[in-house]
């Protein structure tokens, strides 16, 4: 039976398959109808199912290219194929030309070629394929299903099996409305994921999904389903390519930095194949700032120009990406949308189980809401926007960790620090050991005595392969639902495969010069960029410098309403048997006395797992996930004269110069007898902060100068302190009652 396209709106690939000659029962299309429901928010343009004797395929699109005709699944002329694409196929006329003359096409969708490619090339189909794509296809003749998915994960796919039979979809939430496929978290591999804990260890193992029994296609990878056997063959179109280690290019370092600035280019101008308009999520710093000016350059004149959209809160506030991204909008001509996210902006308990349940993963926080959020204004403002460029992948396989993780040492530094992660890996097989390397200053054993110390001969090579996953789990993941939940689909140049294989090919001993910092990318844009954005520092989003207040915003949420949230994390009996309830309430207590601490990531973390199981328990129906009010852009038209107000609206309370500074009477400032670089804050007599000089500088110096007496402007002037060096803490002083003012 094959059902016409239908009114409603869905989206998202699901389907089912039966092993061993079976029938698929009779409730599978209600059962693929509720699938399709829950994908609803990836598109709303067209839907259609097939339901034969042992599969059913379903598909509802987003459309980008061919709007008219580009309908799905896209069927064979002799009626033996059947196929569907979630994504976008960037070289299709390419290998359009690869094709017999006489191929016949039925629309001008750029994912038909695939189906030419498998009647031509069988499972060597995908090679050479440049895009980011998930899909099934169904080979009758063969009674043979594929499931595969691009080369670094940005689509998504997932399955779950058993001996009798298969069920796959977009989103996990799809899988759970079959009544076979478990509904639980699988708590052990969670708790323990490095993921989740943060642990500065360097594991490369293959990421795990969260749910009991669900797996996902591998990137850059074909499952082939025999469906007469239930037999499973995984075929690899690419690998992600670790560095070798070893060997050398002919290639000078100009050329090298040459050919990236050529394949990026390139990149982004694949990117841009669309017949609706497209948007880019402008950071202010390089790498989303590169893509600006590349597509502003690429598209010359041929159209309006590109809107672009930028976060507006405490935290890009004070790290200056808001303004960064304004300047860089301005200087190319771009409307700039500055949306704003005031500081009692604070999601409510039901608005982020919402956004947890469209997410579905524990790392869901601050910068997934800011995101969602930023995606729902777009959605107000730009209706017919359904494309956003992203600058996700570049700090991965770019260095872009590189001078963070380094500190002063620079790269030799940097890779010191990633021997000493593979060091902790190990002391975590064989913790009676680890009183010798973490009780001195120095270790007092070699790294040989560790019986499961195996250094990895390129510790960068492992790095990078960890990352790797990262973006699989992590940034790809996340930035799939917080744009698909609004029906627009992210795409990110950065993660071309030609780019990855370049930077993946620079030989060990010129790494320092090209991986440092950036260093590759930055050159390329040398005459692309002004030297303030190319040569800018990078800047966390969210959560690095500044990042307190964003922590804060969510330390109230989830101390609001008596920890609600955290009773209902701890509904289901797994979680309350895993999950030490007075310790969670104590951390929550500790966090209304200090909010922007780092501890709101961990307890956050625990605390998501928990609703998502109890979610996953029960799926509830599908909800928007919407909050009471609609993000507002802020209008900038002269960032310097309008800094005062931004500053005021973004980070609330803000100490005029002519105000006097003081210590709240149960804070009293301690300092080093040892080491007179080093002072104390002491908080009802417990130390709770320590500051060091190299890190703060003028923090430091101003603290020591605050007496009571003298106002905000003599202190710093007796610091030697400027409003940029110390905004963001002093803002966090004020509001936790560590400072005080009197007029």
């Amino acid at each position: 039976m094959e059902q016409a396209p239908q009114g409603d709106c869905m989206c998202g690939i699901a389907g089912h398959a039966a092993f061993g000659g079976r029938k698929l029962p009779e409730e599978t299309e209600q059962t693929l109808s509720r699938m399709l429901r829950t994908l609803s928010l990836r598109g709303p343009d067209d839907n259609a199912m097939i339901v034969d004797h042992s599969v059913a395929m379903g598909f509802s699109r987003l459309a980008i290219v061919d709007l008219p005709s580009g309908r799905q699944p896209f069927v064979s002329e002799d009626g033996s194929v059947v196929l569907t694409v979630n994504g976008e196929i960037y070289n299709h006329r390419e290998l359009a030309k690869g094709l017999p003359q006489d191929t016949t096409w039925r629309s001008k969708s750029d994912c038909e070629v695939l189906l030419h490619l498998y009647h031509h090339r069988g499972l060597e189909f995908l090679e050479g394929v440049r895009g980011m794509f998930a899909l099934t296809l169904w080979d009758r003749r063969r009674a043979r299903l594929l499931l595969a998915r691009d080369y670094f994960g940005i689509k998504p796919l997932f399955y779950h099996r058993d001996r009798e039979r298969l069920v796959y979809g977009s989103e996990i939430k799809a899988l759970l409305q079959d009544p076979r496929c478990p509904r639980t978290i699988a708590w052990e591999d969670a708790l323990a994921d490095r993921a989740l804990t943060w642990e500065p260890l360097l594991v490369t193992r293959r990421p795990q999904t969260w749910f009991t029994g669900v797996d996902a296609v591998r990137p850059g990878t074909i499952l082939d389903f025999n469906l007469k056997t239930a037999d499973l063959t995984e075929h690899a179109f690419w690998r992600f390519p670790p560095p070798s280690g070893h060997g050398e290019t002919g290639a000078s370092d100009a050329e090298i930095v040459r050919h990236y600035g050529d394949i990026l280019r390139s990149s982004v101008t694949d990117c841009l194949m669309a017949d609706v308009e497209i948007g880019l999520m402008l950071s202010g710093g390089v790498d989303s700032a590169s893509l600006a000016a590349l597509a502003t350059s690429t598209a010359g004149d041929a159209g309006p120009a590109m809107h672009t959209f930028t976060v507006l809160n405490g935290t890009t506030t004070v790290n200056g990406d808001a303004e960064h991204a304004h300047h860089h909008a301005s200087r190319l001509g771009l409307p700039n949308h500055q949306v704003l996210f005031e500081r009692d902006r604070i999601p409510s308990g039901q608005e982020w189980k919402n956004l947890l349940w469209l997410q579905e993963t524990p790392l869901c926080g601050p910068e997934q809401f800011y995101k969602y959020e930023l995606y729902r204004y777009v959605r107000s403002v730009r209706p017919g926007l359904k494309v956003m460029l992203l600058g996700q992948g570049s700090d991965e396989f770019n260095g872009g960790y590189s001078a963070d993780m380094a500190g002063d040492d620079g790269w030799e530094g940097f890779i010191a620090e990633l021997t000493g992660m593979s060091r902790r890996t190990a002391l975590a097989s064989a913790p009676e050991l680890s009183l010798w390397w973490e009780t001195t200053d120095k270790p007092l054993l070699r790294d040989t005595a560790l019986p499961a110390f195996s250094p990895p001969v390129d510790s960068y090579a492992a790095f990078i392969t960890m990352k790797y996953h990262d973006i699989e789990r992590y940034n790809c993941w996340h930035e799939d639902r917080s744009a698909s939940g609004h029906g627009i689909e992210a795409r990110v140049p950065f993660l071309d495969p030609r780019l990855v294989e370049l930077t993946a090919a620079i030989p060990p001993q010129r790494r320092a010069r090209l991986l440092w910092d950036k260093r590759i990318l930055r050159d390329a844009m040398r005459d692309v960029l002004p030297d303030p954005i190319r040569k800018r520092p990078k800047v966390p989003f969210i959560l690095g410098h500044g990042g307190g207040h964003s922590r804060a915003v969510f330390a109230q949420m989830l101390t609001s309403s008596n920890g609600e949230l955290l009773d209902e994390a701890l509904a289901t009996p797994a979680a309350a048997h895993l999950l030490h309830a007075d310790g969670l309430r104590a951390a929550l207590k500790q966090l209304r006395d200090v909010p922007s601490s780092h501890m709101v990531d961990r307890v956050l973390r625990l605390i998501n797992l928990g609703l998502l199981a109890t979610m996953a328990a029960d799926p509830p129906d599908l909800i928007i996930a919407n909050g009471p009010r609609a993000p507002r852009a802020y209008s900038v038209t002269e960032w310097s004269a309008q800094r005062t107000d931004i500053e005021s609206v973004t980070l609330g309370r803000h100490s005029p110069d002519d105000t006097v500074l003081a210590f709240a009477e149960n804070v009293l400032l301690l300092r080093d007898d040892k080491d007179s670089d080093i002072s104390y804050l002491a908080i009802d007599g417990t130390v709770e902060y320590m500051i060091r000089e190299q890190d703060a500088p003028a923090w430091s110096r101003l603290l020591r100068e605050i007496d009571g007496r003298t106002t905000l402007s003599g202190v710093m002037s007796a610091a030697d302190a400027e409003h940029a060096d110390i905004l963001d803490l002093l803002s966090q002083a004020l509001e936790e009652g560590i400072l005080v003012t009197t007029p």
